[in-house]
């Protein structure tokens, strides 16, 4: 005993010791209670539960029930897939109109811009022509 008193004493490990006992005493509690469950000749929670469901609901009835939900299932899958493809060749008509739109657009801009671009370079080679004749006119003057 003296020398259980001579050893130094940590809080957390007296707390970690103090809940490992604890669950440890849980947990041997839990398997006495399914041992006397056992003895007892209790049945298991889970067949309870399945004679359970079969109060309510036969196999038979159940898989009904399941070809109907699958007829369902296959009615709305195939509803949902003609919707997408409506859905879909809305939209690439629209995108066809709208690209042919746009294509619209962009020649008439290339036009204007080549009509513009013709009329800067005949500007430019008047003034150029312009210049050349003053040019010429400055060189007579010297002369």
């Amino acid at each position: 005993m003296t020398m259980l008193a001579q050893t130094a004493f940590d809080a957390p490990t007296g707390l970690a010791s103090w809940l490992a006992c604890a669950c440890f005493l849980c947990w041997l509690t839990l398997m006495g209670l399914r041992l006397t469950d056992r003895l007892k000749s209790k049945p298991h929670p889970r067949d309870v539960q399945q004679e359970a469901a079969e109060k309510y609901v036969s196999k038979q009835e159940c898989l009904l029930s399941h070809s109907g939900f699958r007829t369902d299932l296959q009615n709305h899958i195939e509803w949902n897939r003609r919707e997408h493809e409506n859905l879909f060749s809305k939209i690439g008509g629209v995108d066809r109109g709208i690209t042919n739109r746009i294509e619209a657009r962009l020649d008439k801009m290339e036009a204007a811009s080549n009509l513009g671009r013709d009329k800067l370079h005949e500007r430019i080679n008047e003034v150029l022509a312009a210049v050349s004749n003053l040019e010429g006119r400055m060189e007579e003057r010297r002369d």
